[in-house]
């Protein structure tokens, strides 16, 4: 596994900018051969590298179900305000409609009228 293969990995961290966004943490030249050295193949896993593993998981999952309620909320704040849209707009041409009809029939009536 390359070096290119782990850039997210080695370049991502827990890093957010003023607004809560993350980016990208930036290394010393001493931090990155300390985790170049970290990710040779020849080296076993240890209870601190599941642990650092579960604990990013974890914050991961919980950035995960935060964006999903967001954009869920979102969603259903946009679904509302579609059907109140379109339930103001089926409002306006029932009333059209009826006022089409009406003035048709009070057409045929005058017409009716002015033929008896």
């Amino acid at each position: 596994v390359g070096l290119y293969e782990n850039i997210d990995f080695i370049f991502s961290g827990e890093v957010e900018d003023d607004n809560g966004n993350p980016k990208d943490k930036t290394l010393s030249f001493t931090d990155f051969v300390q985790l170049v050295l970290t990710l040779r193949g020849s080296n076993v896993a240890t209870v601190k590298d599941i642990v650092d593993l579960r604990k990013y998981l974890n914050i991961t999952m919980v950035k995960l179900r935060d964006e999903f309620r967001k954009s869920s909320r979102v969603t259903s704040l946009e679904v509302q305000r579609l059907k109140s849209t379109t339930l103001a707009q089926n409002h306006r041409l029932f009333a059209s409609v009826a006022a089409f009809a009406q003035a048709s029939e009070e057409s045929a009536n005058g017409d009716e009228a002015a033929a008896g």
